[in-house]
């Protein structure tokens, strides 16, 4: 498989049990595979041999885009021999490194209202980076771990509206979108639990 998207799914994005998959076998036209609400990845097949990206029960991942370029948060997204010595190995890098759009947190290649909504829905404030936890997807393209203004700021900066409909944004929809940022730091944001930090080799 190549150039697949898998994300926004309820449990893991990917789960072997037997058998082997290389999940982007192009590097020129990358799957990607972020924010699925378990394990990015889980490989569940006994573990054979720990060398070979190929060998049974092993997960090729080279070449994917995770969401993110952070070692940590990808490791953070895979489920495999390193967490239980009995499972099979995820091979991830090396990964995948598209050009992003500051704003764009659905990777569709515009920066519209839809953004807009992911930023506000995930919006925490300023925080302390080790405890923030979220990802660009999220709103978070600074990479300090919150949605804040500056994050804002950069979806601003950077929005276009819907391409298909306009190359350009009316000022009236900036007009609406800055009132709206306005309207975030008023609001009683709660903030969520952190996720559990883990190694991965």
């Amino acid at each position: 498989m190549t150039g697949d998207l898998i994300t926004a799914n309820t449990g893991d994005g990917v789960f072997l049990e037997v058998g082997r998959i290389a999940l982007s076998t192009d590097p020129g036209d990358p799957s990607w595979i972020y924010g699925n609400s378990g394990y990015e990845v889980r490989n569940s097949g006994a573990f054979q041999f720990a060398g070979d990206p190929e060998a049974l029960n092993n997960i090729d991942g080279r070449n994917v885009f995770w969401g993110t370029m952070d070692e940590t948060e990808i490791q953070a997204g895979i489920y495999d021999y390193f967490d239980d010595g009995g499972m099979g190995v995820v091979f991830y890098e090396p990964w995948a490194v598209p050009e992003l759009i500051p704003g764009d947190t659905d990777f569709d290649g515009d920066v519209d209202f839809a953004d807009f909504n992911n930023l506000a829905n995930n919006y925490t404030g300023t925080l302390d980076p080790a405890t923030g936890g979220k990802r660009w997807w999220e709103g978070d393209f600074n990479g300090d771990g919150d949605v804040d203004f500056a994050d804002f700021n950069d979806l601003a900066n950077h929005y276009t509206g819907a391409l298909k409909m306009a190359n350009v944004p009316e000022p009236s929809t900036l007009v609406l979108i800055a009132a709206g940022g306005v309207a975030l730091l008023a609001y009683p944001w709660r903030r969520r639990r952190p996720g559990r930090k883990r190694g991965h080799h």
